[in-house]
């Protein structure tokens, strides 16, 4: 029988289709980073998904948050992710989340994190949330960038008296030019 109790949270930011794939890539990514590292050691006893949901947003997360439920419950020991961005892109949400692991110290029961692609390192430790603090502000970085040049595409099409995007106007053809008979 299983000793430690793991989950794996998964979240894809953008998937307009909504098929999950992205989502169920990680969760097997994970699923066998626990085999290799843990063997028989571990048993995964929740999965949570976020199919095309920003952590950059700062909308509710409902997954994110029953996650954090479980974790101030005490249901989970291991928490496997694809990426530590996959978690947090905001240095705020990763301070509130550092606050719920550090329940779990001082209750003698630490959460360990274990990431596909980010790496090893100890939320429960002063050096390891050094890093995991650094990763989240270039993460946050990333996000703003993107964001800043998302802006100044949209400035510049605004300016042009471009569309913005969108569906196809009802009366215009694809390239912008008055259908008459739709008029």
């Amino acid at each position: 029988m299983p000793a430690r109790r793991a989950a794996i949270y998964a979240r894809i930011s953008h998937d307009p289709n909504r098929v999950g794939e992205g989502v169920a890539q990680q969760e097997r990514a994970c699923r066998d980073l626990l085999e290799r590292q843990f063997g028989a050691d571990v048993a995964v006893v929740k999965v949570w998904h976020e199919n095309d949901t920003s952590a950059w947003s700062g909308r509710l997360r409902p997954s994110y948050q029953q996650l954090l439920e479980a974790i101030r419950a005490r249901e989970i020991d291991i928490l496997a992710i694809w990426h530590p961005d996959r978690l947090h892109r905001r240095a705020k949400e990763f301070e509130a989340f550092l606050e719920v692991l550090e329940e779990r110290v001082a209750g003698g029961d630490p959460l360990q994190l274990v990431s596909v692609q980010g790496g090893g390192f100890n939320l429960n430790t002063t050096e390891g949330r050094l890093i995991g603090r650094i990763s989240v502000s270039v993460a946050q970085h990333e996000s703003d960038i993107k964001r800043d040049r998302i802006k100044a595409r949209f400035d510049d099409r605004a300016r042009r008296g471009l569309p913005l995007g969108g569906r196809q106007l009802y009366g215009y053809n694809t390239k912008r030019h008055v259908v008459p008979e739709q008029r």
